[in-house]
Formats: C-alpha cells, structure tokens, sequence
C-alpha cells in the first residue's frame, strides 16, 4: 500500500513500510532529544521560559533584554516586536495567556547543535554561535477568537547556552 503526502510544492508517495520507517526514526530522534534534556540541569531555562508569557502579556522591554539573547534592536523596535506578539495573543487569534505553564517530560536537549541532525537547530547555532539549546514546553489557557472556544495553546520557548549563561532566543 502507497500513501501520498504533500510536502510544499512537491508530492511524495510512500509506501507503507517507509512510512513506519520514517515515523519510527521520528520517534526515536524525539525520545533521544527528550532523554538528553533529562540529563541536563534546566532550572534556568525553565526560569527563563516562565518569564516568556509575562514579557508578552506585560510587553515588557525591561524583563525582554534580561532574558532574550543580546540583540542590537533599539528598545522601540523590541516595543514593535513585543505589541506584535501581544495582539496575536492577546487580540487577533486568541484572548489571552492564562495559566502559562510548562509541560513537564516534554522538553528537548540538543548538544552540539552547530552539528544536529535538526536542520532549523544547526542553522540557529550556526547563525547565533552557541553549542546547547533546549526547547521549553509550555502551555496556557485561552480563547480562540474565531469560534469562541476556550483551548489550551501549546508551544516552546527555545533557550540556547552562550559562554555558560542561559539565554531565551525564542519567546513562544
């Protein structure tokens, strides 16, 4: 049996034991990221996701430039970024960040990152220059303002080690 997936423009068929193939790598590349980060001390980036939903929800450029990575923005372009972020979370798409929580046994840890298997992680440390990342689950409660339900948003706030100090480079 043949299965049919659409990835961008192109059209790729697979049969059904490549397909349990590629979802059993999926899986094992998942448990090794989740067990690596397991291994790690992440008190610190879990402090510092915590501190992701209050940046937004306060569009708070103080707290933003003590946790997020050193950025040459000027306090009006991260005031930009940060209202940016606050009407999609808080006006456009959904109606507020409530409950912000992290999810714990869900985090992954990415050692050498400049060398990862993970293209979006290897080009992020290349570009950034750091050799640890992890990213934080997180959820919270809202409202979805195109039906009205009340859901719980998940995502990841992703921290990166720079000269042996955490800092956030992804907020949600």
């Amino acid at each position: 049996m043949q299965k049919t997936f659409l990835l961008g423009f192109m059209c790729v068929v697979m049969s059904s034991s490549a397909v349990a193939d590629e979802q059993a790598k999926w899986q094992q590349e998942r448990q090794l990221r989740i067990e690596t980060a397991n291994q790690m001390d992440l008190s610190i980036p879990k402090q510092l996701c915590s501190r992701s939903g209050d940046i937004v929800t306060n569009k708070d450029v103080a707290l933003f430039k003590q946790v997020f990575v050193a950025t040459p923005a000027t306090d009006k372009q991260v005031e930009g970024h940060l209202s940016k972020l606050y009407k999609k979370y808080f006006v456009t798409d959904y109606r507020g960040i409530n409950d912000f929580r992290l999810v714990e046994g869900e985090h992954f840890g990415f050692v050498d990152a400049k060398n990862s298997s993970n293209d979006s992680v290897k080009d992020s440390a290349s570009r950034r220059d750091y050799d640890t990342v992890v990213w934080i689950r997180y959820e919270f409660d809202t409202q979805n303002t195109k039906t009205d339900h009340i859901i719980a948003k998940g995502g990841r706030c992703e921290v990166a080690k720079f000269d042996n100090q955490w800092r956030v480079i992804k907020l949600l």
